[in-house]
């Protein structure tokens, strides 16, 4: 069985860093070496746009910066610089990339749409300032804020139950539905019932469901507890089964968490 690597670049994650220049207008991504034996591709599409497209740029192995001098003011666009992959799925699964979103004198967001805080109920009143102040802070950003409660998962360091998790999303679909073209966001705050799904290895030391807040965040979407994969995900436990999606589900909308 092979094993992930471990560093954060390794496992996938480029930090990139965005500059920006007004006259004439650039924009500057750096990042810190990465191995890459066959170069880098960047791709670069309008925030707004759901899909990457063709390739944008291609980069030598030791590339640690791109500039992009073919832009407008006041759009904003978004960056994938992605190490490139070889043949191999576990390859292309685990390409390191990094993302930035960034523009030249943007105008301001007035409206963002909806954004839903679901809170712990046992910490509404502890941290009562808190929350108010990120109310605030959403609506100042362009946010209309919805807050919901929910109880206090009872286990700790374990599944929800399948009844706390159901009870949260019941929250958060009713709140979509409500609003299906608004509501962009889902603050979790407090301990709120983790779900927990699929049967997964990723860093190649043994199968073994993991917890996946991407059940609240795909509100009408159906998962299932129907499969033996073995101890820790049985049929009728309150794991999941589902490790990943299709493309088609993919494509959907989905509130971000």
């Amino acid at each position: 069985m092979p094993a992930a690597a471990q560093s954060a670049a390794e496992r996938g994650t480029i930090t990139v860093l965005a500059t920006t220049r007004e006259e004439p207008p650039q924009i500057a991504l750096e990042w810190p070496a990465v191995a890459a034996s066959d170069g880098f591709t960047v791709h670069r599409k309008p925030m707004e746009t759901g899909s990457w497209g063709e390739v944008y740029a291609t980069l030598p192995a030791d590339a640690t910066r791109f500039e992009d001098n073919d832009l407008k003011t006041g759009i904003g666009y978004e960056y994938r610089i992605r190490a490139a992959a070889g043949s191999d799925s576990d390859e292309e699964r685990f390409a390191p990339a990094g993302h930035a979103c960034c523009g030249i004198r943007l105008p301001p967001a007035d409206d963002r749409g909806a954004a839903l805080i679901l809170v712990d109920a046992s910490m509404a009143t502890p941290l009562a300032a808190e929350i108010s102040r990120l109310e605030h802070d959403l609506v100042g950003d362009g946010w209309t804020v919805l807050r919901r409660e929910t109880a206090r998962q009872s286990a700790v360091n374990a599944p929800g139950k399948p009844a706390e998790v159901e009870a949260v999303k019941a929250l958060i679909r009713e709140a979509f539905r409500a609003q299906p073209d608004r509501l962009r966001a889902v603050f979790l705050l407090g301990r709120v019932p983790v779900p927990y799904s699929g049967w997964l290895s990723p860093d190649g030391h043994g199968h073994t469901p993991r917890a996946a807040d991407t059940y609240y965040s795909m509100p009408e979407e159906t998962w299932t507890d129907s499969r033996d994969y073995g101890p820790g995900n049985l049929a009728g436990d309150g794991v999941f089964d589902q490790s990943r999606f299709d493309r088609r589900s993919r494509q959907r909308r989905p509130v971000q968490g």
